[in-house]
C-alpha cells in the first residue's frame, strides 16, 4: 500500500472509528449495560410501602424544539425502625429524561393518583443498603429497542473502521498468500466468496440493527396500522439478508480451501491456458459423479454511476471430469484458447471496465464460484470492439440452422419441455409474475385492513359497492391473481404452432401455420440487473408467416440471446419430428385462436363480496 493511499485510510477511518465507535459507546452500549446491570441487581430487592411526599413531570424542549420528558418524585418509606426517603423512580438512577413512548407520563399520572388519595405504593428496597430503592424494577424494553441500533450499529462500524485503520496501519492489502500456495503457483480462489459473505454479514447486521428495533419499538406502542405492516417489509428484507448472508458463508466454507492454477500464470490473448483447480473434499459433498463446467467469461463492467451492472458478453466452456486424489479432493483440468482480440482485465472498451473471471457452474446454470484473470489483451492496435454496448431494441438476429451445437449453459433455465400424443411444446416458468405477485400481496394487505377498519364501517351497504376503495382493491386483488397464476406455452402440433397464455382469470390463444417456424428469430425483450449486480439482457422469439411482415411474439424473454436461439432451433426441431404426422380433424382445440375471460373472476367475484357484506357497518 502506497503511503498517500495509507495516510489517506488512515485518516478516514480514524474519524470514522472515534465518531461512530464513541456514539455507539456513549449512546448505545453503556446505557445498555447500565439498565441491564440494574435489572439483574434489584432482582433481590425487597417490597415494602411507600408514601408519596411530591411530584411533577419536567418537560425540557431542544433547539429544534423536541420535548423531553422527566417524572420527578419525593417518596418516604420505612425498613424497620428506620425511616427512608428516596428520589428514584425507574432502573435509570440518573432519571434523565426523553420521549420514548408515555413512561414519565404514566409514572405522573399514577404518582399524582397516590399523592392525592394517600395510597401507599410498592417500593423495591436494597436489603444490603436499605437507603437504595425504586418504584419500578422492570424494563423500559421501547427504551432499551430505542438505544439497540446505536449499540449494534454504531458500535459494528466504528470497529469496522478500526480495522481498517490497524490494516492501514500495517500496510496489510489482505493480498498474502501462504508460501506452499504461492510456491506450487496456486490461488486461493474462495477469497472472493469470503469477502462477499462478509460483506453481507456487516449490511445484514446493519439493516437487521436499525429496522429490527424501530419496528419492534412501533409495534409496541399504539399507532396507525398502516405504518406498522409498512416498518414489517424491512423486517422481511432483514431476514432476506440474513438468509443470503448465511448461504454464502456456507459457499465460503465449502471452498476455503480451493485452490487455482494458471499455465501460463499471466494468460494472453489468442494463447492457449490449462486451469488446474483443486477441490477440496467438503466441496464435492452432494454432487452428482459427473463432469463439472469451467467457464472462461469475459465481462463489460458499466462503473460511470454510484453502483456497477455487469454484462456477459463472452464466454468459453469447458467440461472437467474431478480426477480423485488420495485426500478426498479432486482436481478439474480444462484448456481453453483465449479470442485473438481479447481485451487485457482492467483495459477500458466503449467506456466500460473489462473483467476477465473464470468460473466454476452449478448444475443449475448459475455460478458458484469466480476469480479474476489477469489477461494480457491483444497488441493488434485499432481493433473493432466486437461487444460495444448496443442496445437495440427493434433489431432481431434470425436463427440458426437447425441442430447448430448450442453451449452447454445456453439453454434457458426458465423453459421446460411437455410432450403427448398431440404435441410437443415448451412451457416457461413465471418466476417473475410470481415475485411480482408476492410484492403485490403486502399492500394488498394493508388496503384490505383499512378497508374492513376504517373506511367500509362508516358506509351504509350501498355505498361500499361504489366507494373507490372497494374498486381500487378489486384492481389490486385481480392483478395479484393474474400474475400468481399465468402460464406461457408454446406447443408443436401437427396444424402448426399454437402459443398460449393462460391465467386464472384469462386465456390468450394464437395460432400460426408451419411454415412461421422457418423465419424465427431473436429480439431484445427487455433487461434486468439480477442479484450479483450483473446486467442480464432477456430475449424473444419472433415468428413470421411467409410473405408477411407482420411478427408474433411467441415466447416470454429468456435469458441470454443464445438461450433464445436455442429455444428457436428446439422448436423447429419439434416440427421436423412431427412432419408427416398430420392428421384431419385432430387438434381443433389447439387450431383456434381465442382471447376471453376465465372462471378466476368468479373467484375475484366472491371475495369482492365477502370484503363487501363481511364488514359490519359502524
Amino acid at each position: 500500500m502506497s503511503w498517500p493511499v495509507r495516510i489517506g485510510t488512515l485518516l478516514f477511518s480514524a474519524v470514522f472509528a472515534v465518531g461512530f465507535g464513541a456514539g455507539g459507546f456513549f449512546v448505545g452500549l453503556f446505557p445498555l449495560y447500565q439498565t441491564l446491570r440494574a435489572a439483574w441487581e434489584v432482582r433481590s430487592w425487597q417490597s415494602v410501602p411507600a408514601q408519596v411526599l411530591e411530584t411533577q413531570l419536567d418537560r425540557r424542549r431542544d433547539s429544534e424544539g423536541s420535548e423531553t420528558y422527566a417524572v420527578r418524585v419525593r417518596y418516604r418509606y420505612q425498613v424497620g425502625a428506620q425511616t427512608y426517603e428516596s428520589q428514584r423512580v425507574g432502573l435509570d438512577a440518573q432519571g434523565h429524561s426523553d420521549n420514548v413512548g408515555d413512561w414519565h407520563a404514566q409514572w405522573h399520572r399514577r404518582l399524582q393518583a397516590a399523592q392525592s388519595s394517600g395510597q401507599a405504593l410498592t417500593a423495591w428496597v436494597n436489603p444490603r443498603e436499605p437507603a437504595q430503592a425504586l418504584l419500578d424494577p422492570h424494563i423500559r424494553w421501547p427504551m432499551l429497542l430505542f438505544r439497540l441500533p446505536f449499540a449494534l450499529v454504531f458500535t459494528a462500524v466504528g470497529l469496522a473502521a478500526a480495522w481498517f485503520f490497524f490494516r492501514a496501519l500495517r500496510g496489510s492489502s489482505g493480498q498474502a498468500t501462504p508460501a506452499a500456495d504461492a510456491a506450487a503457483g496456486l490461488q486461493r480462489m474462495g477469497r472472493s466468496v469470503r469477502q462477499s459473505a462478509g460483506m453481507l454479514w456487516f449490511f445484514a447486521l446493519f439493516w437487521c440493527g436499525l429496522s429490527f428495533p424501530i419496528a419492534a419499538l412501533f409495534w409496541m406502542q399504539e399507532g396507525p396500522w398502516l405504518v406498522k405492516i409498512f416498518l414489517l417489509q424491512f423486517v422481511l428484507v432483514g431476514l432476506g439478508l440474513i438468509a443470503w448472508a448465511g448461504q454464502q458463508t456456507r459457499l465460503a466454507w465449502r471452498h476455503a480451501h480451493t485452490a487455482l492454477a494458471l499455465r501460463p500464470a499471466t494468460p494472453r490473448a489468442g494463447e492457449p491456458l490449462e486451469v488446474t483447480l483443486n477441490l477440496p473434499e467438503r466441496a464435492l459433498r452432494g454432487r452428482a459423479p459427473e463432469p463439472l463446467v469451467l467457464r472462461l467469461a469475459q465481462y463489460r463492467v458499466d462503473d460511470s454511476g454510484s453502483g456497477e451492472t455487469r454484462r456477459l458478453v463472452e464466454h468459453l466452456e469447458q467440461q472437467a471430469q474431478p480426477l480423485p486424489l488420495p485426500d478426498g479432493s479432486a482436481r478439474l483440468v480444462a484448456r481453453f484458447t483465449l479470442p485473438d482480440d481479447a481485451p487485457a482485465h482492467g483495459a477500458r472498451r466503449s467506456g466500460e471496465r473489462v473483467d476477465w473471471r473464470l468460473e466454476l457452474m452449478q448444475a443449475a446454470g448459475g455460478v458458484e464460484l469466480s476469480h479474476d484473470v489477469a489477461v494480457q489483451g491483444s497488441s493488434t492496435p485499432g481493433a473493432q470492439d466486437r461487444f460495444a454496448q448496443r442496445s437495440d431494441w427493434n433489431q432481431e438476429r434470425p436463427v440458426g440452422p437447425t441442430g447448430r451445437s448450442a453451449g452447454l449453459s445456453d439453454w434457458p433455465a426458465q423453459a421446460g419441455t411437455v410432450e403427448t400424443t398431440d404435441y410437443q411444446g415448451l412451457e416457461f416458468s413465471q418466476t417473475g409474475s410470481r415475485w411480482v405477485a408476492a410484492v403485490l400481496l403486502l399492500p394488498f394487505a394493508v388496503l384490505l385492513l383499512l378497508w374492513a377498519q376504517e373506511w367500509a364501517p362508516r358506509l351504509s351497504l350501498p355505498q361500499r359497492w361504489t366507494a373507490w376503495p372497494l374498486w381500487g382493491l378489486g384492481i389490486v386483488l385481480a392483478l395479484i391473481l393474474h400474475r400468481a397464476t399465468r402460464r406461457w406455452r408454446v406447443l408443436v402440433h401437427d396444424q402448426g404452432l399454437a402459443v398460449q397464455r393462460v391465467s386464472w382469470l384469462w386465456s390468450l390463444q394464437f395460432s400460426l401455420p408451419p411454415n412461421a417456424l422457418d423465419h424465427l428469430s431473436t429480439q431484445l425483450n427487455y433487461s434486468a440487473s439480477t442479484r450479483g449486480g450483473d446486467m442480464q439482457e432477456y430475449h424473444a422469439v419472433i415468428a413470421r408467416e411467409a410473405d408477411s411482415a407482420k411478427a408474433r411474439r411467441i415466447t416470454p424473454g429468456v435469458a441470454g440471446e443464445e438461450g433464445a436461439q436455442a429455444v428457436a432451433q428446439w422448436l423447429q426441431g419439434a416440427w421436423h419430428d412431427r412432419a408427416g404426422r398430420f392428421t384431419p380433424g385432430q387438434g381443433r382445440s389447439l387450431q383456434s385462436g381465442h382471447s376471453r375471460p376465465r372462471w378466476g373472476w368468479l373467484l375475484w367475484a366472491a371475495l369482492m363480496a365477502t370484503l363487501v357484506l363481511g364488514v359490519r357497518g359502524g
